[in-house]
């Protein structure tokens, strides 16, 4: 099976280990799918088990493809974050960079072009794939058809 992540065209450069380490997780998923049709979606969700409020930690990220004409296309990639303070305290967007839409929006800024947040996007994922090597989180991925 051949997993075809499209990146070409798209407002930022996607490195290909971050391709790399979608396509090892989704083909487990994708050999045991009867089929995958136009609209269907994967989400992938990276947890560093020990990540807390009180002690911090490696943030929780979701990474969404959505499948169109054999090929799966970036939809978003979300990093997530403790906010608030003792019994307020919630997991809310820190970063999203939505690709359909060709937008970023963080937590402190107002949103952008994703063409403009490209400099914070290709950090962003720098630094995430150092995480996934260093092999802090655990992954979950689910097929929604």
């Amino acid at each position: 099976m051949s997993i075809l992540i499209m990146t070409e065209g798209l407002a930022v450069p996607v490195n290909p280990k971050l391709v790399d380490i979608l396509v090892f997780h989704m083909t487990p998923i994708l050999a045991n799918a009867k089929a995958v049709t136009n609209n269907d979606s994967i989400t992938l969700n990276f947890r560093d088990p020990d990540y807390s409020a009180e002690s911090g930690g490696y943030h929780p990220v979701e990474i969404k493809l959505t499948y169109q004409e054999h090929q799966w296309y970036l939809d978003y990639i979300t990093d997530f974050s403790y906010v608030g303070q003792g019994w307020d305290v919630e997991l809310a967007k820190d970063l999203d960079f939505e690709f359909a839409l060709e937008r970023c929006q963080t937590r402190y800024l107002p949103e952008v072009d994703l063409a403009e947040a490209s400099e914070l996007y290709e950090l962003f994922e720098s630094n995430f794939i150092s995480y996934y090597e260093m092999e802090v989180f655990t992954v979950e991925v689910m097929l929604t058809q």
